[in-house]
């Protein structure tokens, strides 16, 4: 058995990159191929930093295969509180799913940017390691909201419905009269 393994290497200017992709994708067979390069996301790091008012901090992003990210995520945030400088890792568009489209892995890419940002919002409050979970869907709703004000009618969720929290049993109404007290 003969086994014959051709690699095509390519090497594009950054204005020529996304449209000699596709064009190399659609000779290749593969014409769904969804390339976004980093000033697009450099772009919505700028706008989303500006957003959040997290302009005295120093932030890169870079756009990174799934090798470089922990397993069933989508992005990473490194930060040191004290210098003000963070690193968002996003993984790229070819990372994703090929059945995915392209709209959705724009959006997806986006949505990781603001959620990164957002945990560095809270990365001035006291940590809790033993309730990440619950950070995480404070940091998925909050993303959700403001995607949705951004993105309108076409933004689809990410996160899930709230639990039900149980009812507390009331020891006493409160009025407000108490709360003048």
């Amino acid at each position: 058995m003969k086994i014959s393994v051709a690699v095509l290497t390519v090497v594009f200017s950054a204005p020529q990159l996304a449209a000699q992709t596709l064009a190399l994708a659609n000779y290749v067979g593969l014409p769904n191929l969804c390339v976004v390069q980093e000033h697009e996301v450099s772009n919505w790091l700028k706008t989303w930093q500006k957003r959040l008012r997290l302009d005295a901090w120093h932030i890169e992003v870079r756009i990174v295969p799934k090798s470089e990210l922990k397993p069933d995520t989508l992005g990473n945030l490194k930060w040191k509180l004290i210098q003000r400088t963070a690193i968002i890792s996003v993984l790229g568009s070819l990372g994703y799913d090929r059945s995915s489209l392209c709209s959705e892995i724009v959006q997806d890419m986006e949505y990781t940017v603001v959620h990164e940002l957002i945990h560095l919002q809270l990365s001035v409050l006291p940590r809790d390691l033993n309730k990440k979970d619950i950070e995480e869907d404070v940091v998925n709703r909050m993303t959700d909201a403001l995607m949705s004000l951004d993105k309108g009618s076409e933004f689809l969720a990410r996160s899930s419905i709230p639990p039900k929290i149980p009812e507390a049993k009331a020891v006493g109404k409160v009025t407000i009269a108490d709360r003048k007290q």
